[in-house]
């Protein structure tokens, strides 16, 4: 592994791993984001978004308008909690899209919400990586 920052993405069930470890190796990861990520706020001890006071990286966070696996309740929860932090974020629910919007070879795939998310997803790697 190469010294320095790192960007870390995750998708699903991996965005609360990205969440997770940008609280944890908060030295080393700059950038980190989570595509409609799931779990990141449990009613579990060890949940994602009780770490964010620890976050240094900035975080993008896109979120799918219609998703089992994220309930609506969960993006004011998740946003309350940065925004009494000192962590930089963008976070967005795309309107009228379903969760897996980013990928082409599936039945949901919205190109303007995907090509959107890409261009913030590469935008954050340019600022915080270089």
């Amino acid at each position: 592994m190469k010294p320095g920052k790192a960007g870390v993405v995750g998708y699903c069930m991996s965005g609360r791993f990205v969440v997770a470890a940008a609280a944890q190796f908060a030295d080393r990861i700059a950038g980190a984001a989570s595509l409609y990520g799931m779990d990141i706020v449990t009613d579990q001890e060890d949940s994602p978004h009780l770490a964010l006071d620890r976050v240094k990286a900035e975080l993008y966070l896109a979120f799918a308008e219609v998703d089992p696996v994220v309930p609506d309740e969960i993006l004011p929860v998740l946003r309350a909690v940065l925004d009494r932090t000192s962590a930089k974020y963008e976070m967005k629910q795309f309107p009228g899209t379903h969760h897996g919007f980013c990928f082409v070879e599936r039945e949901v795939y919205d190109y303007a919400a995907a090509e959107e998310a890409w261009t913030k997803q590469l935008d954050l790697w340019r600022r915080t990586l270089g």
